[in-house]
Parts: C-alpha cells; sequence; structure tokens
C-alpha cells in the first residue's frame, strides 16, 4: 500500500493506493471531485 500526500492550494489531499485501485480522499466531497477531474484517476472515495 502507497500512501501519497500533497497539497492544492490551501487544500490538503491525500491518495491511497491498492494495487490497481486508486481511492482519494479529501475534506470536502467538492474538493474531492475536482482532484479526481484533475488528476484524472478511476475510482474515487
Amino acid at each position: 500500500m502507497i500512501i501519497a500526500f500533497f497539497d492544492i492550494f490551501p487544500l490538503r489531499y491525500f491518495y491511497v493506493l491498492y494495487g490497481s485501485s486508486k481511492i482519494f480522499l479529501s475534506r470536502g466531497i467538492e474538493d474531492g471531485l475536482f482532484l479526481k477531474e484533475k488528476l484524472n484517476y478511476d475510482y474515487f472515495l
């Protein structure tokens, strides 16, 4: 399992990689959707 942390603007995001599944966590749903769209990953939580 790989956990990567990074900052975008004033918000903090981190994502967890389980094999080929990419699950994103963020402070808010809208921020998470923005992150998902920006990085273009398949899975979002």
